[in-house]
């Protein structure tokens, strides 16, 4: 039994260290391509401070700047914001998973409206729980 553990460990840590060896490049980028992708945002973003106005302003005035860009949505690792976790709406994620579904849904979305919903959906979730552990400890005495 030693021996399967021992070789089942080994094969995991092989397993670990060839996945993680191609990743080299993963973190390696190219200054002037970045750069030149921000120009648009810089040149609007000066414009702005120097003229104190909005993005919605800007789109009003039909200025040229803002043409080519487009206001996001997401939120934390790039998961839409107008758009439920996963598929899954927030009071399902707080009914089925408890704690741990509020708090998926309060760090992924960082909205207070979804994470109130979530924590409705978890004390329902418990009331129902313990509701169902009652009567069945009641029929079982």
């Amino acid at each position: 039994m030693k021996k399967i553990t021992i070789i089942l460990i080994f094969v995991s840590f092989f397993v670990a260290k060839v996945s993680f060896a191609g990743s080299a490049d993963l973190f390696s980028y190219d200054a002037k391509a970045v750069q030149s992708e921000l120009s648009a945002l810089n040149a609007v973003d000066q414009f702005v401070e120097q003229n104190d106005v909005t993005y919605a302003q800007l789109l009003q005035m039909n200025n040229p700047l803002a043409s080519g860009l487009s206001y996001g949505t997401t939120g934390a690792f790039g998961i839409q914001m107008l758009e439920p976790v996963a598929g899954i709406p927030s009071i399902v994620w707080g009914f089925c998973c408890g704690i741990a579904g509020v708090a998926v849904v309060y760090f992924v979305t960082e909205d207070n409206d979804e994470t109130k919903k979530a924590a409705i959906g978890c004390a329902i979730g418990s009331v129902l729980f313990s509701v169902s552990y009652f009567f069945g400890f009641l029929s079982w005495i």
